[in-house]
């Protein structure tokens, strides 16, 4: 009996609404903001390479350019911190992408000033979000 649909199973269940997911995606922002102001770096931590980081954000970030630019699940202050870790990001980027050999170790990020501007932008990032802390991910507010 392939592709009958039984009552329940995968195909049927409801779909998040798009607010739910942005407010996911955000407790997402809290988590790596967390992760990356406490360095949580290496075998055991949330990042293995600099380059984790550096992707993860690409992943996470709502890009302010798109339809519709950032949503509104944030508050002022938080688009304002994203938007100042944007710039930090991109600084990082480009100072990781300019060394000898690409950094991939964070001993050798660490050396790197813009990854420390980056770090110091993530605990301040932290900070502004921990005032409303994480929203519901099973509802909607």
């Amino acid at each position: 009996m392939s592709g009958v649909r039984r009552p329940g199973g995968p195909s049927s269940a409801p779909q998040p609404q798009r607010r739910l997911i942005e407010q996911r995606v955000r407790n997402r922002l809290i988590e790596y903001f967390d992760d990356l102001a406490a360095a949580s770096f290496g075998p055991t931590g949330s990042f293995s390479t600099p380059y984790e980081v550096i992707d993860d954000w690409e992943a996470l970030f709502p890009d302010p350019a798109r339809p519709g630019g950032i949503p509104d699940v944030y508050s002022p202050r938080e688009v304002e911190q994203v938007l100042e870790f944007q710039i930090a990001w991109e600084a990082a980027l480009s100072a990781l992408d300019a060394g000898p050999g690409k950094s991939s170790s964070f001993t050798e990020a660490e050396a790197v000033g813009e990854w420390t501007v980056l770090r110091s932008r993530a605990a301040t990032a932290a900070e502004v979000f921990a005032e409303r802390g994480r929203l519901p991910e099973d509802r909607e507010v």
